[in-house]
């Protein structure tokens, strides 16, 4: 699906009028194997990023908690190719100004705090690490507030030294 969804604007809205976003979901939620959510992230990446109201349906369908989820445990199995596709779909998802879960921003800080540790040795996760950073610091005061209170502002000074 992943190659379905890299198509032009039609043939995405033909993979979201037939319910793609919520069967994605599902199979991020399942215990298939990390081939499989490999597949459902680069998927739902891939509809996320052909336009803003697909990207607003996939957030509100729950996916940032479950790509968070994904991210995570590719860190810890030292997953390389998942590694790169969830910091890429953070990096898209977070352009989203009203992220409506703030422990999904919480959480998404959390794991890009990780992929910039990582993303010291492979310049792909670090750029998309920090796009990340600075899609979610771009908006209110408040919002900069969240970011600013997390342990990342530190690590992105001594990222620049």
């Amino acid at each position: 699906m992943s190659n379905l969804s890299s198509g032009t604007t039609e043939q995405t809205k033909e993979l979201v009028d037939n319910e793609a976003i919520p069967a994605l979901v599902k199979l991020l939620g399942s215990t298939y194997n990390s081939d499989v959510k490999l597949q459902a992230v680069w998927t739902l990446g891939n509809i996320a990023g052909d336009n803003v109201e697909y990207r607003n349906s996939i957030i509100q369908a729950g996916v940032m908690s479950h790509v968070i989820r994904a991210t995570e445990e590719a860190i810890f199995e030292g997953n390389t190719h998942m590694i790169k596709q969830g910091s890429w779909v953070l990096a898209i998802l977070c352009k989203q100004k009203n992220i409506p879960v703030y422990r999904d921003i919480q959480n998404a800080i959390s794991v890009l705090t990780k992929l910039l540790i990582r993303g010291q040795e492979d310049e792909e996760i670090l750029v998309d690490a920090l796009w990340a950073v600075f899609n979610l610091s771009d908006g209110d005061f408040e919002r900069i507030q969240l970011v600013i209170d997390t342990e990342i502002a530190s690590f992105l000074v001594k990222l620049m030294q």
